[in-house]
């Protein structure tokens, strides 16, 4: 089976507004990116995301750009 990876791109206030409580309400394993800390992570988020908003999900290539809780759970393969 081929293994998903997951990243989230958040700050402080964000990482409570949803999608870390979906990946982690699923246990689901991903790499969090403080984007008001770390450079890096805010140009991935801006240049090669093309995002500006937080929170902002990554599974492998697709991008859940906010809290879209119908798009992140599809993308999880999430059954309501």
């Amino acid at each position: 089976m081929n293994e998903k990876s997951y990243s989230l791109y958040s700050t402080k206030l964000s990482a409570m507004s949803g999608g870390k409580e979906v990946l982690d309400h699923h246990q689901i394993s991903y790499l969090e990116k403080d984007v008001s800390k770390d450079l890096d992570a805010r140009n991935t988020l801006i240049n090669e995301l093309q995002s500006t908003s937080t929170p902002t999900v990554t599974v492998d290539d697709a991008v859940v750009t906010g809290f879209d809780l119908q798009k992140l759970e599809k993308l999880l393969e999430i059954e309501n």
